[in-house]
């Protein structure tokens, strides 16, 4: 059995919220379902937030955020973005990921 990983690492996020437009180049990687977003964002003491979850329809990822949120993304077939709506605390918004720089990863696995 192959099994595939695809990377896109020069990825943009936007998001959209009530206080306005954020932008951060992001790491977007997807494997056997799992979908991670990952970001460095200064107002985050560990300097970087990291979003991942599974697949639960094809297309659609419920995420968990390593800054306590959650969020949602929605991808077209092939498509090169992935939108969604986020949800932090009290913030609250939607996001789109720009997919950039993929790179497909092939590795060897075995069927157990």
């Amino acid at each position: 059995m192959i099994e595939s990983k695809q990377v896109w690492r020069k990825s943009m996020m936007s998001t959209y919220s009530e206080s306005g437009l954020d932008e951060y180049e992001c790491i977007a990687s997807l494997e056997n379902g799992q979908l991670i977003v990952k970001y460095d964002d200064d107002a985050i003491s560990s300097g970087h937030v990291v979003y991942q979850g599974a697949e639960i329809g094809e297309g659609h990822w419920q995420l968990s955020g390593s800054d306590g949120g959650v969020a949602t993304l929605h991808r077209l077939k092939d498509a090169m973005r992935l939108d969604g709506f986020w949800e932090v605390k009290e913030a609250k918004g939607m996001w789109r990921v720009r997919l950039f720089d993929s790179h497909l990863d092939l590795t060897q696995a075995e069927d157990v």
